[in-house]
């Protein structure tokens, strides 16, 4: 590299577009990266699959930075410059971008450490393959920088790069929240996983080869003097877009067994997480024992926790008949876990911890989530999980009453509103004060008969139920 050239690309990542680039990319990414911690914290394939979330808005944000670099470049004749010398063509071409690509993947790099910061230190799973998301999200920023460098200096008008930014926040995320195989063509993914899911590094491979030779193709068409030589880059880019568009959507993603593992706590009754979230282990197992205490001497009460994470399809619908098999329906083609539970574990008995939102910005259990749910809630839903019968307009008041009541009293409800945002009714609340009101015995035999009732889908004897607490 000549002096000239270095110079102009210093002079560029200290004044030009590069600082910009760094600092918005940065901030922008903290913002929206901690807004969401509680997907994330504690956990690095989750962090790395948030950090993809985020570039719908970073991406943008890089393109818009490349379109502005491109047309101050040829505002300020800097391309000139460079091109009264004896050099390539390419030089000026290569200057710009790569300052603009520095300044994005320095933004991106100060976003992706200070989320790793706070999952390092207590991190009960490794992770696979989620580095390669890391490479995608660093491909896409330089992608989209390349795609705004080539509008920019086509169209040197200073309007270009807020119109670019939007155009791409807006064609990002119509592409991404696609169902079929067309989501990939983006450097973004739709939602997180629970961090017991992961892509396959071949496939992501072809992400970043797609995304590269976009790049590639881009900066041909602007750089080169026989622009037909963009061709063959944009034959390269063909080639990886093809599988990626054809293939399937969420199908592509691949059960993590390891993340899977269940890790309990010492002692009974028995507490269990996935080894992805056992950070947290250690907060939730005294406070899921005290309140399976109350379940003590309750016929068909429950015995043990398990992690939702760890738990199958199936087992989940076994464990939560009232969940019913909408909304646990698995994507088109995307593989479902194999079972984690021991032969012979009755999962009727068994609660499934949601811990969804649970889990704070600094990886400790949050005492409420943002949408009111604490852990006594998550817990105390099993009574009302325990209702296996179809939801639906048949379903009699007071058997609402009856699950309602029976979720307060798991939860150890005082009469006020559980805050989730379910509303208990003025009924609902003299019902559980009264259950309340009754010898511990008498609460408890109430709740095995609860249970019994709701398992099989007796209306009569939930009314009945319904009409001793009136």
């Amino acid at each position: 590299m000549s002096r000239l050239v270095a110079r102009v690309l210093k002079m560029e990542l200290w004044r030009g577009t590069a600082p910009v680039a760094a600092l918005s990319i940065a901030v922008a990414g903290i913002a929206t990266l901690f807004n969401m911690s509680e997907y994330w914290a504690g956990r690095w394939a989750p962090l790395a699959e948030n950090l993809r979330m985020i570039l719908i808005v970073l991406v943008p944000l890089a393109a818009a930075a490349g379109a502005w670099q491109g047309g101050r470049e040829r505002r300020r004749r800097i391309g000139e410059l460079l091109g009264s010398t004896a050099r390539s063509p390419w030089q000026p071409l290569l200057v710009s971008w790569t300052s603009v690509v520095l300044g994005t993947f320095v933004g991106l790099a100060v976003t992706w450490t200070a989320g790793a910061a706070l999952v390092a230190p207590v991190a009960t799973y490794e992770g696979r393959h989620w580095w390669w998301s890391v490479v995608v999200a660093f491909a896409g920023l330089a992608a989209a920088s390349a795609v705004g460098l080539a509008v920019g200096r086509l169209i040197p008008n200073r309007l270009v790069a807020p119109i670019l930014g939007i155009v791409f926040y807006v064609v990002g995320g119509v592409a991404t929240y696609q169902s079929g195989g067309t989501q990939w063509l983006m450097p973004t993914v739709s939602n997180s996983r629970d961090g017991a899911s992961y892509l396959e590094p071949q496939f992501q491979l072809i992400q970043i080869t797609w995304l590269l030779a976009l790049a590639a193709a881009a900066l041909v068409v602007v750089g080169a003097r026989r622009r037909w030589l963009s061709t063959v880059p944009l034959a390269v880019a063909v080639v990886a877009a093809i599988p990626i568009a054809t293939g399937p959507g969420d199908g592509r993603w691949q059960p993590d067994p390891q993340a899977r593992e269940l890790v309990c706590a010492d002692g009974e009754p028995q507490v269990c997480l996935a080894r992805v979230n056992a950070f947290v282990l250690d907060d939730v197992a005294p406070k899921v024992r005290e309140m399976l205490e109350r379940w003590e001497g309750v016929s068909g009460g429950f015995e043990r926790a398990i992690d939702r994470t760890s738990l199958s399809r199936d087992e989940r619908r076994r464990a939560m008949p009232g969940n019913g098999p909408q909304g646990d329906e698995m994507p088109d083609g995307e593989q479902d876990h194999a079972s984690v539970t021991e032969p012979g574990v009755d999962l009727e008995r068994t609660v499934v911890l949601d811990l969804d939102n649970l889990i704070s910005w600094n990886a400790t259990l949050a005492r409420r989530s943002e949408h009111g749910k604490t852990l006594e809630l998550v817990v105390a839903e099993a009574a009302r999980e325990a209702y296996g019968c179809e939801v639906g307009a048949g379903v009699p008041e007071a058997a609402w009453t009856a699950m309602s009541v029976a979720r307060l009293w798991a939860a150890g409800m005082s009469d006020e509103q559980p805050g989730d945002g379910t509303w208990v009714s003025q009924e609902e609340t003299q019902a559980f004060e009264h259950l309340r009101s009754l010898p511990e015995a008498e609460q408890k035999a109430w709740m095995g008969d609860y249970l019994a009732a709701a398992r099989d889908c007796d209306h009569a004897a939930l009314t009945e139920l319904a009409g001793e607490l009136r």
